[in-house]
């Protein structure tokens, strides 16, 4: 079966979850890379790899890779389940207690998903060659 997913993208990530799921982490990894190649922009998916990363026993990169995502644009929507990986990656990175403080802070509508998209936003924007589209955003807020 595993032959007729190698030429069909779409099974990719089917692949790549299920042997993820049946604890085959390093099979695992082969098919989200390859679903990744196509799919660069899969938050979701790199945060799933990077659990096959640490299921694997690569430790420092799954590490890395958490870190890059938390690092990265958080959304393109906010949804339920981008929230709750990012939830999950807060808790892996830095701890279940940072974890916990940010989805109370959420829970009592101090700060919404819609903010932390847009000051992750912000802090992209702020690094020196988009200093100009960092003052237009300012300024519509």
């Amino acid at each position: 079966m595993a032959w007729l997913a190698e030429s069909d993208g779409r099974l990719w990530l089917p692949f790549a979850a299920s042997n993820q799921l049946l604890n085959r982490s390093s099979t695992a990894l082969a098919w989200y890379q390859r679903y990744i190649e196509l799919n660069p922009s899969d938050w979701l998916s790199k945060a799933a790899f990077a659990d096959a990363l640490e299921g694997a026993e690569y430790f420092e990169a799954a590490l890395i890779q958490r870190h890059a995502l938390l690092s990265a644009p958080l959304l393109n929507t906010a949804t339920e389940a981008n929230y709750r990986t990012w939830l999950n990656l807060l808790a892996a990175n830095y701890g279940q207690k940072t974890a916990t403080g940010q989805a109370l802070a959420w829970q009592d509508g101090t700060q919404s998903m819609l903010q932390l998209w847009f000051e992750q936003q912000l802090a992209l924007l702020s690094q020196p060659q988009q200093e100009q589209q960092k003052n237009v955003l300012a300024h519509l807020g």
